[in-house]
């Protein structure tokens, strides 16, 4: 009796989690440079279509590569927008590096010291988001993108949409890095 409780339990629960993770859910692409989520991630789109996107933003900074102080990177918080049961994050990532060629490349992952994770921050509902993912589908940029150094690319990522009707949540895109406060969201439809 014992062992049919924990299989259905078992059972229970992975009907559960297929329930959240079904293909309906995928978020639809804002404007005509935007990555829909793939088997192998999406590169973010590079130079003037990425800089048309930097400008002002809802939040920037400039950060120290971690482990490498004198490389910085500009950060521009594009958007959070929430459509559906899903909230895309839109974010613009400037390398400057002088520890390399002006004409070299490096990665997303290469400015952050392989350590992009974003999380969303709910500190009023006390929930924390991290990037979706389900068997064979990346739901963020590919971080193994490269740019010349100088040139910004629009990295992207969706999180679960917030349990509550939030209006601000605060993004760690790195542990690095301080985080992002009172971020603004966007409610689409």
């Amino acid at each position: 009796m014992r062992r049919a409780a924990i299989v259905t339990v078992v059972v229970s629960a992975v009907l559960a989690l297929a329930g959240c993770t079904g293909g309906d859910d995928e978020p639809s692409p804002t404007g005509t440079t935007a990555a829909q989520p793939s088997a192998s991630g999406t590169p973010g789109p590079v130079g003037d279509d990425a800089a048309s996107l930097a400008g002002e933003g809802i939040a920037s900074a400039t950060f120290a590569v971690p482990g490498s102080p004198e490389d910085t990177v500009d950060v521009v918080i594009q958007s959070l927008v929430v459509s559906g049961k899903t909230t895309e994050l839109r974010v613009v990532l400037t390398p400057h590096f002088t520890s390399v060629a002006p004409d070299d490349t490096v990665t997303i992952n290469e400015m952050t010291d392989q350590n992009l994770r974003p999380v969303l921050n709910d500190t009023i509902g006390l929930t924390q988001y991290f990037v979706l993912s389900n068997t064979g589908l990346d739901w963020e940029t590919d971080t193994t993108t490269e740019v010349t150094n100088g040139t910004p690319v629009l990295y992207q990522a969706w999180f679960a949409a917030p349990q509550s009707r939030a209006e601000v949540l605060d993004l760690q895109l790195s542990a690095a890095w301080p985080p992002f406060e009172n971020l603004p969201l966007t409610y689409e439809g």
